[in-house]
């Protein structure tokens, strides 16, 4: 067991998910640069600069030990995030946490920050996107999702979408609120390709 609300009483913990099989990148995503700094890093910063504690969700934990954060290991690999969900439950203290994927660069501190605001007595905080769906990242999640987690595990469910169907106490904050109060919805942008990255650093957003 993880005790995380011993070390940082005061700050929320943000999960940054690193575990990925990074099939359509061709190499591990979360240790590729972004203009000289490794994804998963530009995702600590980001989460520290919101006033959360980051830890790290991965296959295995040598390749970042340099972070400095508390790993979790995925019990078994690339089986999905909602697995990896149940792993961060079972191996920490938490009561609910902010899970974010490694592969978002230009997510804002506001953004982070909003969808902690707005998860107070919720199981799921989520943001909704710009043509209504109900978007599984970044999304805080708590503890009490764990009984309707295992059984849609044992239904063969792996991703999150499936938890955000289920029926649960949630708030899904529609598009044109949060893109107001925490800027645009390119900040959703994901890195899924080398195109991807190279398309990232020529972005005025990269140099934040």
């Amino acid at each position: 067991m993880i005790h995380l609300t011993h070390k940082n009483p005061s700050f929320p913990v943000a999960v940054i998910l690193a575990g990925g099989e990074s099939k359509r990148f061709g190499s591990p995503k979360a240790l590729a640069k972004l203009n000289g700094e490794p994804l998963i890093s530009v995702a600590v910063k980001v989460v520290r600069q919101a006033g959360f504690s980051p830890v790290i969700c991965a296959a295995s934990e040598e390749a970042f030990l340099f972070l400095h954060c508390p790993i979790i290991c995925d019990a078994k690999s690339f089986q999905g995030p909602l697995l990896a969900l149940r792993q961060i439950f079972l191996e920490t203290d938490i009561s609910k946490c902010l899970l974010l994927p490694c592969d978002m660069p230009f997510l804002s501190v506001e953004i982070l920050q909003l969808l902690w605001t707005q998860s107070e007595s919720k199981f799921v905080a989520a943001l909704e996107s710009g043509d209504g769906w109900k978007l599984p990242l970044p999304a805080v999640y708590a503890r009490e999702i764990l009984p309707t987690g295992e059984l849609l595990i044992q239904e063969g469910k792996r991703d999150l979408k499936a938890l955000l169907k289920a029926d649960l106490p949630k708030v899904i904050i529609p598009f044109s609120e949060w893109t107001k109060k925490a800027g645009g919805a390119h900040q959703l942008a994901n890195i899924n390709s080398t195109t991807d990255l190279e398309a990232a650093e020529h972005s005025p957003l990269s140099s934040r």
